[in-house]
């Protein structure tokens, strides 16, 4: 598709990363550990090792996705939403000052589904936007949000290439916030960070986290706060690393003597006490009962609004 190779220019000039998603060959290895479509959601982890390899799949042959996806939300506003996908799928040229101010919806719509085909058509959509801007449209304006909406999609897709590919349009970002001229500036957000650390999260990889923490920090001057602390946590909970997790929430107290904004809350405890349960260390059942001791003493001692009462999820966790 023709607006798919002037997208392919644009990711090679701006986004190395979003780059490789296009054009990196992939090794044998990581081939064998690849669902046989690019629709079927893998059990295996993503790679973490190789953060610059993206399948080739992503450039295969497109066709209109299945519109039943879209179920409830197939009308919106009086507008027909796979209708609208239909047109800004479609080759022609240039698009209409009403397709285009729909846009932002159809690409909402789309991330809802939580699904790779949702993912795919929303990023597709965003491509052929690019294209139509490429080509001089009046009406083709691209903000943080599209961006975000495409972003959120990839992490909620269950694809096993989801974190890489969120990733990928918040280096694409992060290059039009630096090098953008007026009409294409797109800064990333601390929610555009957010998404992709929670991409990470759900496969565990602490060390893309903590990357991503540090390049929050530099490139937009956001430091974490306790959500940020928390995905970390929730990632060692997965991995059994109690000891990591309970580094962090020391870090958390620490830091929360002079900065509120990384006060421990109930989930940061409960992600320690859940990696304790996982963990295969010796002792590890007692830990978590001595954590859960603490945090009902602390729940004794402090007033009102600083109290952290465990919950159900709290006594599961050491009763596992």
């Amino acid at each position: 598709m023709r607006f798919n190779r002037v997208a392919l220019t644009w990711s090679l000039a701006h986004a190395p990363l979003m780059a490789a998603a296009f054009v990196t060959p992939v090794s044998k290895q990581q081939q064998n550990h690849r669902p046989s479509s690019f629709f079927q959601v893998a059990t295996s982890p993503v790679v973490e090792t190789d953060e610059n390899v993206l399948s080739s799949s992503f450039d295969a042959s497109f066709v209109m996705p299945d519109m039943h996806l879209l179920d409830s939300a197939q009308l919106f506003e009086g507008f027909n939403l796979a209708k609208t996908t239909e047109v800004l799928l479609e080759e022609e040229s240039p698009l209409s000052e009403s397709t285009l101010f729909k846009a932002l919806r159809v690409l909402e719509a789309w991330s809802k589904t939580s699904c790779p085909t949702g993912a795919l058509t929303s990023e597709r959509i965003l491509r052929r936007i690019q294209q139509e801007k490429v080509d001089g449209n009046p009406y083709a304006v691209l903000n943080e949000r599209h961006y975000s909406v495409v972003m959120d999609a990839w992490a909620k897709s269950q694809h096993y290439e989801a974190p890489l590919r969120a990733e990928a349009i918040l280096a694409e970002m992060e290059s039009l916030a630096k090098d953008g001229d007026e009409d294409t500036f797109v800064q990333p957000t601390r929610v555009a960070y957010n998404t992709v650390m929670n991409a990470w999260q759900k496969v565990g990889n602490t060390t893309k986290i903590a990357a991503l923490m540090d390049r929050m920090a530099d490139q937009i001057g956001a430091q974490p706060t306790t959500k940020e602390y928390n995905v970390m946590l929730s990632a060692y909970a997965r991995n059994g690393k109690a000891r990591d997790a309970e580094d962090v929430l020391g870090k958390m107290v620490e830091l929360a003597s002079t900065n509120q904004d990384c006060v421990p809350d109930l989930i940061s405890y409960n992600c320690v006490l859940d990696a304790w349960s996982r963990s295969s260390e010796k002792g590890a059942a007692q830990r978590a009962d001595e954590i859960l001791q603490e945090l009902l003493r602390k729940n004794d001692n402090d007033n009102g609004s600083d109290a952290i009462t465990p919950d159900a999820i709290s006594y599961a966790s050491v009763a596992s």
